[in-house]
């Protein structure tokens, strides 16, 4: 199944979008399943009076008698209740197949065994037609052209089952005289003939759910029409794959435009007032434009979706906001003011490119996520952040304030990372300081002399807000209060690095879960023997190099290497 992305449309002075361009899915050009298709309704609408065209001919289905919408095999379908609901299309020339060849193809779902008048074409006043009569069981039914009414029949090699899809096909041939060929599954199931001429005219149209005076109980989804005959092997790969030659599309954006005038969007996109609870969408690419909000901006979702070659500006208050670019950008992106409460999240690569916050920005995640050439930059305030980028950045990340949060890099890091306010939630300690407890003390000179033996206890590691004192116990060593989401963090042998010069430090991340509530000032951290709150003896303490206020909503950790304890 082909689903290419299309989503722009010229509309040229006095025309008029139609309805069924703007449906998720349309046809590929060129596409072989669409040579000849002349109507095609795949009943993904799910609900409404009306299932539109998607072959781009208008022929619409309505809705009559109680027609519901209901699950399908691919999504939503029509059902009939055998009484009196159906479904019919525009009149148009197209199915009128006098002299001609056409194909109808369909999924049937069998409610009940009545089987009657599942489709029919009909000339608009009726006294034309060709219909399904006895049922799709057997597919047989007749042919009239207001003098002639043949009958046609094809007995199938297995009766259809209720409870389960078939697709069934049709082709009608109406070059010489007449007849009418059947697959079910794609497997041939007969053919009928005569070598009798019909004579059809005027406008027809398709009727679903019933004929002139019979009722299907069934369900109807992904109906095409061709105005040609398809040949065994197209059948067997429509059956197996139904979408061949539909593409999915994404939300259309129109351009109403002057005649000779460019596919493009260059120029300026403004948001004058406030703009709330709004999704603002570029599908496709931005070259040198400027889409400012001028006024308040509040639950808003802006995305571009592929290539940014300009300016992003909000000049005024942008709160609750999901600023997205999914892939290129190669400009600037500016928020001018405060920044509250805010997901800024380039997905792919910035090339010589400024992301910059010259203002407040709190609560706030800053991602880059595959690659930054260029800068990124906070020049004020960033409380409660986390600046993080994933892979590798070839430039400068810059927090002129303070960052109240994490900062870190999974990769690889070509460039400068700067915050010149400081980083707070990130916790280091030099090790210069670092003191054993007298229970450590104790257990240690046992263990060397062979008073004693010592086994390794399972280790964990806790912060306090005060110091924990030598001979502290983990009931009594000024630890952070056992409320608002805080615990000790379990330490193994792999999240060290192999002591050298009198030193040992961590070799991974040490991160304590996200705070709930306020854990005071913390100032020193505390090594147990236990990794439960309260219990346990402490091993080893120290100070920290610089005290953090822990708040609702932040993390701190020790990054690599920033967990030092050391002996002299």
């Amino acid at each position: 199944m082909i689903l290419a992305p299309t989503n722009r449309r010229i509309i040229r002075p006095g025309d008029k979008p139609s309805f069924e361009h703007t449906q998720r899915y349309g046809l590929v050009k060129g596409h072989w399943a669409n040579d000849g298709r002349v109507g095609l309704w795949l009943m993904n609408e799910g609900s409404g009076s009306k299932v539109y065209d998607l072959s781009g001919n208008g022929n619409y289905i309505t809705l009559t008698g109680d027609t519901f919408w209901t699950s399908g095999k691919f999504g939503s379908c029509l059902e009939f209740d055998g009484v009196n609901d159906i479904a019919y299309s525009t009149y148009t020339p197209l199915f009128n197949f006098a002299g001609k060849i056409a194909t109808l193809s369909l999924w049937v779902y069998y409610v009940t065994t009545d089987y009657t008048g599942t489709f029919s074409f009909n000339r608009s006043d009726n006294v034309q037609y060709i219909k399904c009569n006895r049922g799709i069981a057997d597919m047989d039914g007749y042919l009239y052209d207001g003098v002639d009414i043949p009958h046609w029949d094809i007995n199938l090699t297995v009766s259809p089952l209720t409870g389960r899809w078939y697709h069934y096909v049709y082709i009608f041939d109406f070059t010489s005289g007449w007849s009418v060929t059947g697959y079910v599954d794609s497997v041939l199931q007969g053919n009928e003939n005569a070598v009798t001429s019909l004579d059809f005219t005027g406008n027809w149209y398709l009727k679903l759910g019933g004929t002139n005076n019979q009722w299907a109980n069934c369900r109807l989804e992904t109906v095409s029409v061709y105005d040609k005959a398809l040949s065994a092997l197209e059948i067997a790969q429509l059956y197996r794959e139904p979408f061949l030659g539909i593409e999915k599309r994404t939300a259309p954006v129109y351009f109403f435009v002057p005649t000779g005038a460019v596919q493009s969007l260059a120029g300026i996109i403004t948001c004058t007032n406030s703009v709330t609870n709004t999704t603002l969408t570029i599908s496709r690419k931005i070259i040198s434009t400027t889409i400012a909000c001028v006024g308040t901006i509040a639950s808003t979702v802006l995305t571009i979706s592929r290539k940014l070659n300009g300016t992003v500006t909000c000049i005024s208050s942008v709160a609750n906001i999901a600023f997205t670019t999914n892939r290129k950008v190669t400009g600037t992106s500016s928020c001018t003011s405060n920044v509250p409460n805010t997901i800024l999240t380039i997905s792919r690569k910035i090339i010589s490119t400024a992301v910059v916050c010259t203002s407040n920005v709190s609560n706030t995640t800053l991602t880059v996520g595959t690659e930054l050439i260029g800068s990124a930059v906070c020049t004020s305030n960033v409380p409660n952040t986390i600046l993080s980028r994933t892979c590798k950045t070839i430039g400068t990340i810059t927090c002129i304030g303070t960052v109240n949060g994490i900062l870190s890099g999974l990769w690889t890091v070509i460039g400068t990372v700067t915050c010149a306010g400081g980083v707070t939630g990130t916790l280091t300690v030099t090790g210069a300081a670092a003191g054993f407890s007298d229970f450590a003390e104790l257990e240690l000179l046992d263990h060397l002399t062979g008073k004693g033996s010592y086994s390794l206890p399972t280790i964990a590691i806790g912060l306090c807000t005060a110091s924990p004192g030598d001979d502290g116990t983990g009931a009594s060593s000024n630890e952070v209060a056992n409320s608002n989401n805080y615990s000790r963090v379990a330490l193994t042998g792999s999240d060290w690095n192999a002591a050298a010069a009198g030193q040992i430090d961590n070799l991974n991340p040490i991160t304590f879960p996200e705070a709930s509530g306020s854990w005071g000032n913390v100032s020193h951290y505390a090594i147990y023997d236990s990794p439960t709150y309260g219990q346990g003896n402490m091993l080893i303490h120290d100070a920290l190099d610089t005290q953090r206020n822990v708040n609702n909503g932040n993390v701190v950790q020790f990054a690599p290497g920033d967990l030092a304890l050391a002996m002299s």
